[in-house]
């Protein structure tokens, strides 16, 4: 492994291009932005319909995780390279910006559960049973444990990183949220020493070593979450780690690339065409579980290099203003779909039309009165108490 290793990374022994390269730096990559919105739709899609597609086809739309792990990595190599790398300012900004991002809209539908779970308890309670008791029993009998007990495990973000290894709890794709937070900090760790000797090849063999070990446990595919083996590794985690890990891999390939030329506008338009037909021939298939989930981190690597340069036709179209808002809504579509979908169609059987517009609709309104005004406060608050 280790050869293989220092063999990936002598693509990687320019540093100098990837500290310095300013045709990237400062830039937003609108176009990933999109595709980010897209892989949360095709989420949402995924748990309405069980992945079926038509009479005899899946989408295997766990697969969009490992595309968001990926494109977390390059997106915040990119953001942070130059704070970290060449200017080597303190890590633990880079906690507290990681922990704005991700925490406040996560523990605002977190509470909406628990709210929604208190309201189904009042006719218990107002048949006699007192109200703990009463909201206990509302409470599903989640697989990974009680729920109150899980819910604190929630509260901390600490829900998927080995505690609950006997399966997911609450708002079960917040599980991902989970290991990004954990993931993302333990890689940007690696990017922070940068300089250090051996830290390139650790970063490619973490890659590697990630993805193997899920692939070898769940027998080749990659839908691997809250297991957890020898008590201390969580399968979910590592696939987040190799992922995070891939995408600064790809960060730095494509910034030496970028720095010596650019494609023509056809060719970008050909490469984006065939990224696009590759994820598309690995998510939708026969079975919804395939071995083919062993080529999907290549095609998630490659997407996110092609549209990176954002050169061609169908990186112009989702530049498109309707597309780039879709992907600033990615974070709470996707932590705000699970319990719509319990509430309106496994309770009360909606029209799916209906959940549609409630998962765009709830998705606005913790995107702009939970989620970006609570990044905001918390950032400005973080800075005031440096600068204090």
């Amino acid at each position: 492994m280790l050869a293989q290793a220092r063999a990936v990374t002598s693509a990687l022994a320019l540093p100098k291009i990837a500290l310095d390269d300013s045709a990237v730096r400062g830039s937003r990559y609108t176009a990933l932005d999109a595709w980010r919105g897209l892989a949360a739709l095709s989420v949402v899609y995924g748990h309405q319909t069980s992945g079926r597609v038509g009479a005899s086809l899946f989408i295997a739309f766990h697969l969009a995780v490992d595309f968001f792990f990926v494109l977390s990595g390059f997106v915040l190599a990119h953001r942070y390279w130059e704070e970290l790398v060449r200017d080597r300012k303190p890590f633990f900004p880079v906690v507290i910006a990681r922990f704005a991002r991700l925490y406040p809209a996560h523990v605002f539908v977190l509470f909406a559960l628990l709210i929604g779970f208190g309201i189904e308890a009042i006719p218990a309670y107002r048949a006699g049973t007192p109200m703990l008791a009463a909201w206990s029993e509302a409470i599903p009998p989640f697989p990974g444990g009680p729920g109150l007990s899980t819910f604190i495990l929630n509260l901390l973000l600490l829900q998927n990183v080995g505690l609950t290894p006997t399966g997911l709890t609450w708002n079960v794709p917040s599980w991902s949220i989970s290991v990004e937070f954990v993931g993302s900090l333990a890689v940007l760790g690696l990017v922070a020493i940068w300089r250090k000797p051996g830290v390139r090849v650790a970063l490619v063999a973490i890659a590697c070593a990630g993805y193997g070990l899920v692939l070898a446990v769940k027998n080749g595919g990659l839908d691997a979450t809250y297991e957890t083996l020898w008590h201390i590794v969580n399968l979910g985690l590592a696939r987040a780690i190799a992922g995070i890990a891939a995408g600064v891999i790809c960060l730095l390939l494509v910034r030496k690339y970028r720095a010596t030329r650019t494609p023509a506008p056809a060719v970008a338009t050909l490469l984006e065409l065939l990224a696009i037909a590759c994820v598309l021939s690995l998510m939708i298939r026969p079975n919804f579980h395939d071995a083919r989930d062993a080529l999907f981190p290549f095609a998630a690597l490659a997407l996110v290099a092609i549209f990176s340069l954002q050169a061609g036709t169908v990186s112009r179209i989702l530049n498109s203003a309707p597309l780039v808002y879709l992907g600033s809504l990615s974070y709470a579509i996707y932590l705000v779909h699970w319990p719509l979908l319990f509430v309106m169609l496994e309770q009360h059987q909606l029209p799916p039309g209906l959940y549609y517009l409630a998962v765009f609709g709830s998705a606005i309104l913790t995107h702009h009165a939970v989620e970006v005004p609570a990044r905001r406060f918390i950032m400005q608050r973080a800075q005031h108490a440096r600068s204090a």
